[in-house]
């Protein structure tokens, strides 16, 4: 318990040190929020008035504790852009995130777990070589270029070869307004879900491969497997029961590395796609310089980044006793 109160201290701290550095640099940031709001023929009177109503004439000190001390007690403030409470538009747009984050992050498990357990199990051979190559460059590429590159792929690439409405994959947008029924309306959503999942899969998956195959290795080179072997079990029963017993732990902890990448890459997926989610309402934000949605957004990852390490951390002692003295 001491343990776990001490990382949760830890992780408090990690989140506060996050907002308030959002804070100051976009304090620091060059412009001013009230002038992307006021019309360009607007005085100067016009544009104190609006600084003076949304507080910006503040010192940034007193803007600080003002926004800390909301957030003591659970409010984010109002969007400068519209005036809507951060706090609703943030339950819009993270369902949507959500939805998209979950399913890529499981698909990145499995398909990274797979990949790098079958580059293990063939390490040093053409098999394995050939998948290093793919993962890193698949890791390397950006991930707005591969974003863009499949949508290009569902429109231009589509026609190129022909294909049927039907069959090409929407490249914006959530749903096509047009389907009504329930039915339709879930296979919709599920068919404009298939690029956006696929590139936030693909980066992550490519991550997970080159580090799970490494401590898949590790865990092959032990003792555990050679002594199995020796037992006359076979080579498939033995990697499923010790050598992937061991490095599960550190897989479990690649789980909440690969998060991070996740949440990064969604930013610039949901705006290539359109899809209205907290990395399209956080670019937006940025772009108006809405300082309490930037903040509220900025909250809602550092939580979702820092809690899955810290529950990562707190799962490490169940499946390895040799780190429970720690």
């Amino acid at each position: 318990m001491p343990h776990f109160a001490r990382r949760l201290g830890a992780a408090l701290l990690l989140v506060w040190l996050v907002c308030t550095l959002t804070f100051g640099l976009l304090h620091l940031a060059p412009g001013d929020a009230a002038l992307l709001l006021v019309p360009p023929e607007a005085d100067a009177a016009t544009l104190a008035r609006l600084r003076t109503t949304l507080g910006l004439d503040r010192p940034v000190a007193v803007q600080y504790l003002r926004w800390l001390a909301a957030l003591a007690t659970g409010e984010l403030g109002s969007s400068l852009a519209n005036g809507r409470p951060v706090a609703s538009l943030l339950a819009e747009a993270l369902p949507v995130s959500a939805g998209l984050g979950l399913a890529s992050l499981s698909l990145t498990v499995l398909i990274g777990v797979g990949v790098g357990s079958v580059q293990a199990r063939r390490a040093g051979r053409p098999a394995d070589t050939a998948l290093t190559l793919a993962t890193t460059t698949v890791y390397a590429a950006p991930t707005f270029w591969l974003a863009l590159a499949a949508v290009a792929a569902a429109t231009s690439g589509a026609a190129a070869l022909g294909l049927p409405p039907a069959w090409r994959l929407p490249a914006f947008g959530v749903r096509d307004p047009g389907v009504l029924d329930a039915s339709g309306a879930v296979a919709d959503v599920l068919r404009h879900a298939v690029l956006p999942v696929l590139v936030l899969t693909a980066t992550g998956a490519a991550a997970v491969a080159r580090y799970a195959r490494a401590a898949l290795v590790e865990a092959s080179r032990r003792d555990a497997l050679r002594t199995a072997l020796a037992k006359g079990v076979s080579r498939d029963r033995a990697w499923r029961g010790h050598v992937v017993r061991l490095a599960w732990p550190a897989i479990v902890t690649l789980v909440a590395l690969a998060l991070p990448g996740i949440v990064g890459g969604s930013v610039f997926v949901e705006g290539v796609f359109a899809w209205p989610g907290m990395g399209k309402l956080l670019l937006t934000a940025v772009q108006q310089r809405d300082v309490p949605v930037i903040l509220g957004a900025t909250l809602v990852y550092a939580v979702a980044v820092i809690g899955a390490n810290l529950l990562a951390d707190v799962t490490l002692p169940l499946l390895d006793p040799r780190r429970r003295a720690s």
